[in-house]
């Protein structure tokens, strides 16, 4: 197996507001950890315009959203030439990360969100699902549900949780179990 030394993680909103919130202070946490051990680490966030943020080093990446990567985008991703791609994401982030052509370079996905289910949004207000719950009302139903099978695309070589609540939801959706790696919050870096 190759040796890790070059290390990006894509973390959508990342900034020094965000940096205190998880799960963008476990991305710091992290890359402070992977830099201690001589790894070169970078974030790749569309909120900042900063290029290092408390030492770590920043890649803007001139998108509004981080889904679908900008021709701009993968051109700076390849100039970088990671070992691998962190990616944080959420149970429907294998529908654009399979149409990411990034070639030869592994993806990783953290999820730390549970993709909910019909049983659990019927506990919320209308008010609560329009204002911030939307997609998830819409993915809770099948056959919409199944967009989380996407996950199990080539592209995405591993995912990582951070409870085994999440784990076994993703496998109840169709996920691989072999994809998925459980590791606490603030995980070592060997994982």
């Amino acid at each position: 197996s190759k040796l890790i030394k070059r290390v990006l993680t894509i973390s959508p909103e990342f900034n020094e507001e965000f940096m205190i919130y998880q799960p963008w202070r476990q991305i710091y946490e992290l890359g402070i950890r992977m830099a201690s051990k001589g790894i070169e680490f970078m974030i790749g966030t569309n909120a900042t315009d900063k290029k290092e943020i408390n030492g770590l080093k920043i890649m803007k990446l001139e998108q509004e959203k981080i889904r679908i990567l900008s021709k701009s985008s993968k051109e700076k991703i390849l100039q970088f030439k990671p070992d691998i791609i962190f990616w944080m994401g959420n149970p429907l982030s294998g529908i654009y990360i399979k149409k990411n052509h990034i070639d030869n370079i592994p993806i990783v996905l953290y999820i730390s969100t549970v993709h909910m289910l019909w049983t659990e949004l019927k506990n919320l207000t209308i008010k609560e699902i329009l204002s911030s719950n939307l997609i998830n009302l819409l993915t809770a139903f099948f056959p919409f549900k199944l967009l989380v099978k996407n996950l199990n695309h080539k592209n995405i070589n591993g995912i990582i949780v951070p409870n085994n609540t999440i784990s076994n939801r993703l496998i109840q959706l169709g996920v691989d179990k072999n994809k998925i790696m459980v590791a606490p919050l603030c995980f070592d870096t060997k994982y």
